[in-house]
């Protein structure tokens, strides 16, 4: 008897590949490393920054240019597998790329997609932005969470 496991070998990698930041996307160039902490929103709430940065990053210090800081202006628990875009009637977030110390610029469009946050805390998303001097700017994030002491509110 012969019993064919190229369809059930299939699904599972097929689950076992739907988080990977192939599917996601890669970061974009020049960046290599992506940390996800704690951070504030504009009203002192509860808000999520994601660097990404071409080194590790300690959450006490701005990181080195060049960078990218996506901002959700939610709680780390409410950002599982929803889409976040702005701008929009409520403030949701926003994002930056700074090319040196001196040279930052905000995102006019954007949009963030999250996936199921990792058992160690790992954020997964992808994300689209649109900046008027940069262009586009789009890719894939699998963002190791950092704790940082924030106090909001």
């Amino acid at each position: 008897m012969h019993i064919n496991v190229a369809g059930p070998v299939a699904i599972v990698l097929l689950f076992a590949c739907s988080n990977s930041t192939s599917e996601l996307g890669e970061l974009p160039k020049p960046f290599t490393h992506a940390t996800a902490m704690g951070d504030c929103a504009p009203w002192d709430g509860a808000a999520v920054s994601i660097l990404l940065t071409t080194g590790p990053v300690d959450s006490t210090v701005q990181p080195s240019p060049p960078f990218l800081r996506l901002a959700i202006w939610k709680s780390r628990s409410s950002l599982g597998s929803n889409v976040f875009a702005w701008p929009s009637d409520e403030p949701v977030g926003a994002a930056s790329y700074c090319a040196t110390a001196d040279s930052c610029e905000a995102a006019d469009t954007g949009r963030v997609q999250f996936g199921e946050t990792g058992s160690d805390g790992t954020l997964v998303g992808k994300f689209e932005l649109s900046f008027r001097n940069k262009g586009p700017v789009a890719g894939g994030f699998r963002a190791a969470w950092q704790e940082r002491r924030v106090l909001c509110g």
